[in-house]
């Protein structure tokens, strides 16, 4: 019961959530509006006031190795299974991003914080910038790489990148932390409200934009996108961790981070981009349906590495 307890209540609201959009308290425009609000106001606030309160000079820039060499390796290794499952064209895009693509802002960062405290959270913020661009950056490439219109959307998805604002809160902390820039008082009591919302109010709305009962199509491919986003991409990213000696208040949240579902934005981007936003909608159903076992695995198996 020690690993369930904290993970378990995380998913619980996961699922309130589902059940409130069903009873008809919240709509589709609703929750769109506050996924929209939450995306672009008190995430980027908690991101901001997590950098900008850790120590950057105890993270080495070598540690960020551990999130780029295993997304590089599950990218290529998922690239080769699309073709030999001969997916097509937007469905392989889809697929790769799906593989790769996770949710880092809205349950990385839940489960890290309510599982680890806030010391965690603020580690954890430190990846989760570079996870953002790095993630998106490829997805972006998959999608455009493999969409029957090449013209469409491909800068829009660049410049979204650019201007995500989880990475702009992300460099924006690193300057002030790097330059000892304090806040006022009143700010920071005013931000740290505001971002004390922003994980609960972002499980509500995941519970209610999932469609438990719409899983369909190809499960030979879904099944392999959730093994390689859950289990492959955090496996390969221990050997990295121990080559780079990773401290432990480092590497356990970026695990963490890494065995995320896939993102609710992978569904968006599918859409944007001409890919396959039906097996999107699958895979983020599906990775999140398993994510609590998933997080309790991993939370086991780190506790013995």
């Amino acid at each position: 019961m020690g690993l369930i307890e904290p993970i378990l209540p995380i998913f619980l609201v996961i699922i309130l959530g589902y059940f409130v959009k069903r009873k008809g308290f919240l709509d589709e425009s609703t929750l769109d509006h506050l996924n929209r609000f939450i995306f672009n106001f008190p995430l980027p606030v908690l991101v901001f006031l997590g950098v900008a309160k850790s120590n950057l000079e105890a993270i080495k820039l070598k540690y960020l190795f551990s999130v780029f060499l295993p997304t590089a390796l599950v990218f290529l290794l998922s690239l080769l299974t699309g073709i030999v499952l001969k997916l097509k064209q937007g469905r392989l895009g889809t697929f790769l991003q799906a593989s790769i693509h996770g949710n880092v802002s809205y349950v990385g960062l839940a489960v890290i914080f309510y599982t680890l405290g806030e010391e965690a959270l603020r580690k954890g913020s430190l990846f989760v910038g570079f996870l953002i661009l790095l993630n998106n950056t490829l997805a972006v490439i998959s999608l455009r790489l493999t969409a029957k219109d090449k013209d469409r959307g491909f800068m829009k998805g660049v410049l979204s990148i650019l201007t995500t604002p989880v990475i702009i809160a992300t460099f924006v902390g690193i300057i002030f932390a790097l330059e000892g820039v304090t806040l006022p008082p009143v700010l920071l009591r005013t931000m740290t409200i505001l971002s004390n919302i922003a994980l609960p109010m972002a499980l509500i709305v995941i519970g209610g934009t999932m469609k438990w009962d719409s899983l369909s199509g190809k499960i030979v491919p879904l099944l392999s996108a959730c093994i390689f986003k859950l289990f492959l991409l955090p496996f390969f990213s221990l050997p990295v961790i121990r080559h780079f000696e990773v401290p432990i208040e480092y590497s356990y949240p970026l695990i963490i981070l890494l065995a995320s579902p896939v993102a609710i934005s992978s569904y968006i981007m599918a859409r944007e981009i001409n890919g396959d936003p039906k097996f999107a909608s699958d895979a983020i159903t599906l990775s999140t349906l398993i994510s609590p076992f998933v997080f309790i695995f991993w939370n086991f198996m780190i506790e013995r590495i």
